[in-house]
């Protein structure tokens, strides 16, 4: 009788003394005082024997032994692995085995001029499509390091044409469309026809600080592309608006391009005097010389910048 089989003999005789028996969990595992055994996801079939192994915790006395690695035992000939597909959450990324790591995106889709939620508005993402629940908001995943231009549509608003990079973390932020009725009236107070034949282009301005992106005042965005106007948002104003190229204090840091030739955008930031260094698209501080998001006619087309 070698030591091992003494041992496990040893252990069954102290269990029987102690009138305690074996107890089987509800995954399946058997645990008894002399011995735990957990196993993972990964089942190696043999010709003769099969052995399964995953992170494998044995206790016999007061010796513990771990194996970290899968180990695979073959008598005969083996035929067959299968592995399960863990997923581990870190932070903000959520990265499942055999698959890309995504981000979570948490929307909510509001009337731009008078912040009203908007319900059941249609959002295609990632060739998937979406609609906002009672409360605006609509959740899905990203895949990371990709751009991607997230379409909503709703009847009685332009079409919005949300484009976005992504990193290592999702948006949880506001989706805001522009109505037909709202579009009318801006541009009859200005005096200036929208033409559906050009695109309009709104850049979002915003300061990280730790987690957070506040909206940031007195950043100069400027557009290559040729447009009619250029419109920042001023809560000042009735009509929510002002001309001009320069994010304002108290209000989004919002600049609106009208009539802009459709194409891809060639976009500047120069962020306020003070301790920032520069400008980059959200959220993988992409160079504003490697992404040109796509400007398209009839839409509303908008992108998001960081300052930092």
């Amino acid at each position: 009788m070698n030591k091992t089989t003494f041992t496990w003999i040893a252990a069954l005789l102290l269990v029987g003394c102690s009138g305690e028996g074996l107890d089987s969990d509800t995954n399946g595992d058997t645990t008894t005082d002399g011995t735990t055994a957990t196993t993972g996801e990964t089942t190696t079939t043999t010709g003769e024997t099969t052995t399964t192994t995953g992170e494998t915790t044995t206790t016999t006395g007061d010796t513990t032994t771990t194996t970290g690695e899968p180990t695979t035992t073959t008598t005969g000939e083996p035929t067959t692995t299968t592995t399960g597909e863990p997923t581990t959450t870190t932070g903000d990324t959520t990265t499942t085995t055999g698959e890309p790591p995504v981000v979570p995106m948490l929307l909510t889709v509001r009337d731009l001029f008078t912040s009203d939620l908007i319900v059941g508005a249609e959002i295609e993402a990632d060739s998937s499509t979406y609609f906002s629940d009672e409360e605006g908001k609509v959740k899905f995943s990203l895949p990371v390091d990709n751009t991607y231009t997230i379409i909503a549509t709703e009847p009685g608003y332009l079409d919005l044409h949300l484009h976005y990079t992504v990193a290592d973390v999702g948006r949880n932020g506001p989706m805001q469309l522009l109505s037909e009725e709202t579009k009318d009236l801006i541009s009859n107070a200005l005096g200036i026809p929208v033409d559906p034949q050009k695109a309009i282009v709104q850049i979002n301005v915003t300061e990280r600080v730790g987690k957070t992106y506040p909206e940031l005042a007195g950043a100069t965005v400027t557009l290559s592309s040729n447009y009619d106007i250029a419109l920042a948002s001023d809560t000042s104003n009735p009509l929510m608006v002002t001309p001009g190229t320069t994010t304002l204090e108290n209000s989004a840091g919002n600049i609106y391009f009208i009539n802009v030739e459709p194409g891809p955008l060639t976009v500047t930031v120069e962020p306020p005097m003070g301790d920032l260094s520069g400008c980059s698209w959200a959220l993988a501080a992409t160079p504003f010389e490697d992404w040109e998001p796509l400007a398209t006619a009839g839409v509303l087309n908008t992108a998001s910048v960081i300052c930092e």
